[in-house]
């Protein structure tokens, strides 16, 4: 499971950088993100990003 996570978390990384330059397709690659994070039982909007990585929210 931690395969698939890190290969999804590649990918997700990829595919963001592609759409930086067109906001319309960054807003679809993030809306796929949380649809995606969400089915895995990842709930991305209690995370932030921190120095080390995505840490719960406080």
């Amino acid at each position: 499971m931690a395969k698939a996570h890190y290969l999804q978390t590649i990918l997700f990384s990829v595919t963001l950088d592609a759409a930086m330059s067109d906001p319309t397709h960054l807003e679809q690659v993030k809306a796929a993100v949380r649809q995606g994070g969400s089915a895995s039982g990842i709930h991305l909007e209690a995370f932030e990003p921190a120095e080390a990585g995505a840490v719960l929210k406080q």
